[in-house]
Formats: C-alpha cells, sequence, structure tokens
C-alpha cells in the first residue's frame, strides 16, 4: 500500500508539473503572437505612409564607418520602428527594431551578410517587462561568419548613444 500512495504521489507530481509547462507555453505562445500583432500593424501602417519617416547618417566607431538610420514615428512621436544599417568592410547587417505604442521594445529582426558568402537571419521576441520570449537564429547560407548576437535598443531616441558608444543623440 506504501508503495502504491508514494507512485500515485509521484504521478500527481509529474502531472501538476506538466500541467504547470502547458500553461507556461501557453502563455508565451500568446505573448508572442501578441508581439506578431504589432510587427503586422506597423508594417502595414508602414506601407500606407501612417507613420512620419526621419532619416540620419552618423559616423561613428573606430572604423569611422557611415551608420544609417530610419525611424518610423507614429502620430503620437513615439518611435514605432528603428532601422539601421550598419557594418564593416567584412560584413554588413540591416536590423529593424519594433516598439508598440507605449515605445517599449517588442521585436527585433535582422539580416547578416559577409562578404564571404555567409548570410544570417535573427529574430528576437520581448514582452512588455523586457524579458526575451525567444530567440531565433537561422543560418540562410552554408558559408559561416562569426555575426554578433543582436542587442536589444530599449530607447529608441538614445539609439546614437547606443551605437557609437557616446551620450549625445536625437
Amino acid at each position: 500500500m506504501r508503495r502504491f500512495l508514494t507512485s500515485f504521489g509521484v504521478l500527481a507530481l509529474c502531472a501538476r508539473s506538466a500541467i504547470a509547462q502547458q500553461q507556461a507555453d501557453a502563455e508565451r505562445n500568446a505573448a508572442i503572437e501578441a508581439v506578431r500583432s504589432i510587427y503586422q500593424e506597423t508594417e502595414a501602417a508602414i506601407k500606407v505612409n501612417r507613420y512620419v519617416r526621419h532619416d540620419t547618417t552618423v559616423t561613428c566607431g573606430p572604423l569611422d564607418l557611415d551608420q544609417n538610420f530610419s525611424f518610423y514615428r507614429d502620430s503620437a512621436g513615439v518611435v514605432r520602428r528603428l532601422d539601421a544599417d550598419v557594418g564593416t568592410d567584412d560584413h554588413a547587417e540591416v536590423h529593424h527594431y519594433y516598439y508598440d505604442a507605449t515605445g517599449r521594445l517588442r521585436f527585433i529582426f535582422v539580416q547578416y551578410g559577409a562578404v564571404t558568402g555567409a548570410h544570417m537571419q535573427e529574430r528576437v521576441y520581448y514582452d512588455e517587462d523586457r524579458h526575451e520570449l525567444r530567440r531565433l537564429r537561422e543560418r540562410t547560407s552554408a558559408r559561416s561568419y562569426p555575426f554578433q548576437k543582436v542587442e536589444p535598443l530599449w530607447k529608441p531616441a538614445e539609439w546614437y548613444k547606443e551605437f557609437c558608444g557616446e551620450s549625445s543623440g536625437s
């Protein structure tokens, strides 16, 4: 009888653990779907010119390379997407940072390319509290290159400081 009760207790704990994991997965999947909605809403607004675009180029970093940035702001002036075309003499990166209506970073999409023929894409999903929900890195060519993982830009108004390591910005 004691063996039966012990086995039953172990099974009950396993079942509770499985249910908790299913709930956590369902919550994470719902949060990722919310991020996808923000992405789709932003892309649709850009497509119909509902957001104001501002482009700028800066020279920064140890190699003094030009970095190109585009900001898309909604009618309240909130940055909803920040694009950065950056790189060095041997590789290029195109970053797209997506923000919700309150200015919180929710999604990053990056395309990497190198002169070696290496290509990679990276997608990072964030919840409202800056927790990373999912990070996907996918090599889209057979060639290899040591691309860095993308880092978040939590405050798009401070993009210059984030990319160039300086205290001024737009």
